[in-house]
């Protein structure tokens, strides 16, 4: 199994973690702005689908290895970096007291990178080596879009603030949907049975 390095999700969970870090020390006495914490978790999110950037996989797609396996060391490796990323986003809003539940917040990444991977998986299923490069932006235009629609079309999407309900179940919807999309579209051909042509 080879570990590769995901740069850009690397990249891409230092600046959403650094991005809040840089607002709890510019504003001390201020909670960091709602639009900016999905701003981090819409980055961070959507670098999930470099996780599944794969360039050389016209060669370790001929390995024994099966997809999975191929696949895991990189996928958790990056999903962890992505986990200390936001739990530091976490940790420095609780400090200053947020005006958004961290739960939902949290919520709504799993759902967001859930999507991205999903997203990812189904364009590397269509041939697509490096999926990473056409997910994450999709999925930070559309998360921008929607964070600037909402006001606009009167919408809640994301966690608006205490007086809002909170939309978790909408995101867990959502993130068990991405699942099952995900896992369908990450099944190794190879191990497929072949059918037998009827005589």
């Amino acid at each position: 199994m080879l570990l590769r390095t995901p740069w850009p999700m690397v990249l891409l969970a230092a600046m959403s973690a650094g991005l809040v870090a840089l607002l709890s020390v510019v504003r001390p006495s201020n909670a960091v702005p709602l639009f900016v914490v999905h701003l981090a978790a819409v980055a961070l999110a959507s670098g999930t689908a470099y996780l599944l950037d794969d360039a050389a996989i016209a060669v370790t797609a001929t390995t024994p290895q099966g997809l999975w396996r191929r696949r895991a060391p990189t996928l958790f490796a990056g999903l962890a970096v992505a986990a200390a990323a936001w739990t530091a986003v976490v940790v420095l809003l609780n400090r200053r007291s947020p005006t958004a539940s961290t739960s939902a917040l949290t919520i709504e990444v799993v759902a967001l990178a859930s999507v991205a991977l999903a997203a990812a998986a189904v364009a590397a299923r269509r041939g697509e080596p490096e999926p990473g490069n056409l997910v994450a932006p999709t999925i930070v235009l559309l998360g921008v879009g929607a964070l600037i629609a909402q006001p606009a079309l009167n919408i809640t999407l994301f966690t608006g603030g205490p007086g809002d309900p909170d939309r978790w179940v909408w995101w867990v919807g959502i993130a068990v949907a991405a699942t099952i999309v995900l896992l369908i579209a990450s099944r190794d051909q190879a191990t497929r049975p072949i059918r037998r042509l009827a005589h």
